[in-house]
């Protein structure tokens, strides 16, 4: 499957996607493309976006939220670098 494919696919299974730092989902109405115009955020996990149809004969504006669902992966902890044995530091390398 070539990646414009794929991208299509995604785009049609999810209804959601983000190209090129453009949100967009697909109209309710007529199929095409609408873009995120603006958002506000409703509380620390949803967010609410008023988006409008990129087709010039329809121009639905309508809202979506925006809502975190679970966890896929959670980062650990980083723990600190021991210190230098000594108070001078790192040595400089001779090459």
């Amino acid at each position: 499957m070539m990646f414009s494919q794929i991208g299509l696919f995604l785009y049609h299974y999810f209804s959601y996607v983000i190209i090129e730092g453009v949100e967009m989902m697909i109209c309710p109405l007529c199929g095409s493309a609408g873009h995120t115009r603006s958002s506000f955020q409703i509380s620390t996990t949803t967010k609410e976006r008023y988006i409008q149809c990129q087709n010039l004969e329809c121009s639905h504006t309508f809202v979506t939220h925006e809502t975190f669902v679970r966890t896929v992966s959670n980062p650990n902890k980083v723990s600190s670098a021991p210190p230098h044995p000594d108070k001078g530091g790192q040595s400089h390398m001779n090459f």
